[in-house]
């Protein structure tokens, strides 16, 4: 009988050994490493958004207190929370100050996913569609211009003057 050990997602059990997928030192069934994956990757990328919105190096620990709220009591993705930011600094352009934090996401999250759907789905719509213009070109007559005849519509005949 194979080894059993114990997968490290969210509500799992025991799993044989050659069932198993190693992620960052934690062993993990098929379903739970693909989330865990998911997870870890969209975590960088909220990482990547709050330090470029907020010109920062690093997150504060306040912003990082506030995500992993989102993230445990109202099941904001982070990938959702960096969309809201984008979001908020790119569509609303409001002002990112770091001694609020994070504190816009929850009033946003919706419209700024629902903002994001509606793009892609619009992206997508575009490449179905085949768009072929046919440009017309107006070809004008170049005017020659008379050096010699302007000159002489300036001159003023001083005798007719008279």
């Amino acid at each position: 009988m194979a080894r059993l050990l114990k997968c490290y997602g969210s509500d799992c059990s025991k799993f044989p050994k050659e069932e198993m997928k190693e992620f960052k030192g934690k062993n993990y069934c098929e379903k739970c490493y693909e989330e865990e994956k998911k997870n870890s990757e969209g975590y960088k990328t909220f990482l990547e958004v709050v330090t470029e919105a907020y010109s920062i190096p690093y997150p504060t620990g306040l912003m990082l207190r506030q995500a992993k709220n989102f993230r445990n009591d109202r099941n904001y993705e982070y990938e959702d929370q960096a969309i809201a930011i984008l979001y908020i600094k790119n569509i609303l352009r409001k002002e990112m100050n770091t001694k609020f934090g994070l504190g816009l996401i929850p009033y946003v999250i919706d419209d700024a996913k629902k903002f994001y759907i509606d793009q892609k789905q619009k992206m997508e719509d575009m490449k179905e569609k085949d768009f072929h213009y046919e440009i017309d070109v107006i070809k004008k007559k170049k005017v020659e211009f008379d050096k010699h005849s302007a000159m002489k519509n300036k001159l003023i005949d001083m005798e007719k003057i008279l």
